[in-house]
Formats: structure tokens, sequence, C-alpha cells
């Protein structure tokens, strides 16, 4: 059975609260991302999901408003994402970066033992469907820009902004 559980995310210099919302296959993360839980079905073509709020998830996504992310690490260990060999190496790298933390694809792509993968790993990075819960937003590039994000270069911009203030 494919549900959802959708959320409110506010955090400090979030103009307004954004919907987050999580989409599980009976009880194991599928996606994650900042829109409605059937939004996020319909991008995976999964248009019979239904609404049953997963109180786990719900107090992850109250956890990291409060600056702590090991909730959100325990939904990476049983999250569910298929791809290449580089990309799942790549995923497990970013799920183990703590809340704060902020890397280079260089850095990633020396991390997983690729260091001539750089683009490769940009691409493992924007193929992420579990924004959040594996931290994709704390690559930034070589020179300190943000690149890109799924969600847009500003929400990413404030994501690592609200996480360095509350991890310093």
């Amino acid at each position: 059975m494919i549900t959802f559980s959708e959320h409110s995310l506010k955090l400090p210099g979030f103009t307004d609260s954004k919907p987050f919302s999580g989409l599980f296959e009976d009880e194991c993360l599928v996606a994650s991302g900042f829109e409605s839980g059937r939004n996020l079905a319909k991008k995976l073509d999964l248009t019979d999901a239904t609404n049953i709020q997963n109180a786990s998830f719900g107090d992850a996504i109250n956890q990291f408003q409060a600056g702590k992310d090991s909730k959100f690490k325990k939904f990476a260990k049983t999250a569910i994402q298929n791809g290449t060999d580089l990309q799942v190496q790549a995923w497990n790298f970013l799920a183990e970066l703590d809340f704060g933390d902020v890397i280079t694809y260089t850095e990633l792509a020396e991390g997983v033992g690729r260091p001539i993968a750089v683009r490769s790993l940009a691409s493992a990075c924007k193929k992420n469907n579990h924004i959040l819960i594996i931290g994709c937003h704390r690559v930034v590039k070589k020179n300190g820009l943000v690149g890109k994000y799924a969600y847009g270069p500003e929400l990413k911009t404030e994501l690592l902004q609200f996480e360095s203030d509350l991890a310093n």
C-alpha cells in the first residue's frame, strides 16, 4: 500500500511554512520533498497513494526544525532508492553527513573514492528522491556557490543558513 504523510515545515528565515511530504510503501520511505504528498506521488506515477499521517516521519520533521537530524538518518538507512552503484555510494555518504555539515562536490567525489567523478556525483544529487533525509542540499560548488537544487537555489541557501545558524 502506498501512502503519503504531509506536514508543514517552518524554519527561521523562511518567509512562510512549506509543505514537506514523505511517500511510503508499507513502512519504507520511497521519496520525500517540499510539495504535497499527492504531487510527490504523481512524480513517481503512484496515483493511488493515500494520505495517512506517519507519526514517526512527523516527529523527524519536528526534530529537524529543532536542529537535529538523527531521526532523518534512521529513515535514510531504510529508504528505498534505485540507482547506479556510484549513485548509491553518494547517497550513503550524504546520509552520514551531520546537521550543518557542508562539503563540495569534489569532497563528495573524494569521500566515495571516485575523485574524478565530480559531474556524475552532482547528477546523483540531482536524482536523489529523499530531499532533506539524504542531505544533497549540503553539497556546494568548489567556489562556494550553492549550485542547483531540486526545489531551487533559494531554498537550498535558506536550508544551509538555517543549519549553519543552529549548528554554531
